[in-house]
């Protein structure tokens, strides 16, 4: 005899569930849940097998709404992405951002701590050797060993380090004694890096640059940002410092500047930078105005640090009568035009302390003062690693101290609960809104990679109540890793080989266990002894401000031992300089 049903009553299909639901409500609701991510991870992983990328993602996002805790719901995400050449930009930062939000949460997690130390930039050591110029503060091109012979990597090993770095949105292309300009295969490193999805930022003297060259960057899409390393704003007085063809350079700037106008691109943003000495930092303002009428977007004010031979004419800004007062012109006229201007920290501080004085002065007299520039606010792409600005550095706070609890470190207190006002669906992999994800280091606009989740990407409040604050729980390149011209990997671009990281070309990095050894001591706060000398390391330099101790990556055993920080100045090696083109 059939059993009558009752029409009115709901019914559990889970036995689990409906036996929960007598004991405990709550843990049945809960059981519920995770028996539904489960099942939907389960019909995402079929529409993987029929080649339904979109839906099996969807899938996948689903499982994590309703439980998300769910580790087959994100494990399969995870591999759906990375197989698809996805696992980048605002997915990836969705990715961890949900790994932050549910740390305490998650029994799982430490299997997926390689994905927190994985780069979203790579700096490679594009060129080296040989260079068009010999500019008198170049420390590369005026080394008694230069060997005045053109070294590059070759563009199927880029091709290489793209498919072994699958998570990066960007790579700087760098060189401490050549130009990028002068790759022979300039123009493939472009198509490579499109074809991957990956914007190039570059730094050049513009002497190389060729129009066919110049038509291929403003209208390819490759490059994001391109810099004239110029330093003049005078035919003479660039000719004292860099000994070129003034002229072609301001040339090459402006018809580069014209032909993406032409395109209305948007980008490259074209910056330019200016080594501020002794004998040329009175044309800094005049530079400004001729840049700006140039089409340029931005100016980078560099010092210049490490140096010794005044004889030649390598002093720095600071030694100049009237310094502080070439700055603010500089900047005032900067502000007046709508052109992006910064300083390196020592600059930044001459121009602060001269705004405060010029505001004393002022206010004696019942005028308004200048109003502040926040400083510490770069857009030099070298340091802007170690800023505060969206890096996921500032968000690890929760992550760095189960770390170092883990390794059994004094004076851990507890990791903080996660923050849970936001709410989890928008927040976790949900509905778009708000701002754009910024690239670590440059800012970038990220919605071309396809968000699968908000576009806000990493929170102030991600991970950690600490957090808000912005301060870094650990060093800001945890979002990079500099490439050598060998393959090698290195901590960062003014630190190198400090231990052994492994080399781009010993497979995925996601399984290098060289480069996530030492990146995973990254991670949990440590430093190596010859950061401390760096002025231009952001999580140094708070470290130092806050009068914490460092602890140190033994660079034989991998220990870490407690030492006082202290203020230390930067010596006189090329590793405390910037890049300079």
């Amino acid at each position: 005899m059939t059993q009558q049903l009752s029409f009115d009553r709901p019914h559990i299909a889970s036995d689990d569930v409906r036996r929960a639901l007598s004991d405990d409500p709550v843990a049945a609701f809960s059981l519920a849940d995770q028996t539904a991510a489960n099942a939907m991870s389960d019909l995402g992983v079929l529409a993987l097998a029929e080649g339904n990328v979109q839906q099996a993602v969807a899938r996948f996002q689903q499982a994590l709404r309703l439980d998300a805790t769910a580790q087959a719901g994100y494990h399969n995400l995870l591999a759906a992405l990375l197989n698809a050449n996805q696992l980048r930009g605002a997915n990836f930062d969705a990715l961890r951002s949900h790994l932050l939000e549910h740390w305490n949460d998650l029994t799982w997690r430490d299997a997926y701590l390689p994905l927190l130390v994985q780069p979203k930039f790579l700096n490679l050591e594009f060129v080296s050797g040989k260079c068009n110029l010999k500019c008198r503060m170049c420390i590369g091109v005026n080394a008694a060993r230069h060997p005045n012979k053109l070294s590059y990597i070759d563009v199927d090993e880029i091709a290489a380090m793209l498919a072994a770095a699958p998570t990066i949105t960007g790579i700087t292309l760098s060189s401490g004694d050549s130009d990028p300009l002068l790759h022979p295969q300039f123009a493939d490193v472009l198509a490579v890096a499109a074809k991957h999805g990956v914007r190039i930022d570059l730094y050049t003297n513009g002497l190389p640059l060729s129009a066919k060259t110049a038509r291929t960057i403003a209208t390819g899409g490759a490059v994001s940002m391109i810099n004239f390393s110029i330093d003049a704003a005078t035919a003479e007085t660039y000719a004292r410092i860099r000994g070129g063809d003034f002229e072609k350079v301001i040339r090459n700037l402006g018809m580069l500047a014209e032909m993406r106008d032409e395109a209305s691109a948007q980008q490259p943003l074209i910056s330019t930078s200016f080594v501020a000495m002794r004998d040329n930092v009175n044309e800094l303002p005049e530079f400004v105005r001729m840049v700006h009428g140039l089409g340029a977007n931005q100016i980078i004010v560099d010092d210049l640090s490490g140096w010794r031979d005044a004889g030649n004419g390598n002093e720095p800004a600071t030694a100049a009568d009237g310094c502080a007062g070439y700055l603010m012109r500089a900047e005032r006229t900067a502000r007046a035009l709508g052109l992006r201007i910064s300083f390196h920290e020592r600059l930044q501080r001459v121009l602060n302390d001269a705004k405060r004085q010029a505001s004393i002065n002022v206010e004696s007299h019942g005028e308004s003062g200048w109003s502040d520039v926040a400083s510490g606010n770069s857009l030099n792409p070298a340091s802007d690693a170690n800023q505060n600005g969206g890096g996921i550095a500032a968000h690890l706070h929760g992550v760095v101290q189960s770390l170092r609890q883990e390794i059994g470190e004094t004076g851990v207190g507890a990791v903080p609960q996660p923050q849970r006002g936001r709410g989890t669906r928008r927040h976790e992999m949900g509905e778009s809104g708000g701002e754009p994800v910024r690239h670590p280091q440059r800012g970038r606009d990220t919605r071309a990679y396809g968000a699968i989740g908000g576009e806000d990407g990493a929170d102030d409040n991600v991970g950690s109540e600490q957090a808000t604050k912005n301060k870094l729980a650990c060093c800001g390149w945890i979002d990079g890793v500099w490439v050598g011209g060998d393959g090698a990997l290195h901590p960062c671009c003014m630190v190198r080989s400090p231990v052994d990281m492994g080399r781009i070309d010993d497979g995925p990095l996601l399984e290098n266990e060289r480069y996530l050894s030492v990146k995973r001591e990254l991670l949990a706060g440590k430093v190596f002894r010859a950061c401390t000398t760096q002025r231009m390391c952001a999580f140094v330099q708070q470290e130092i401000a806050d009068e914490r101790s460092f602890s140190y990556i033994d660079e034989t055993t991998g220990d870490a031992s407690d030492a006082a920080c202290e203020q230390l100045e930067s010596n006189d090696s090329l590793l405390a300089l910037p890049i300079l083109s």
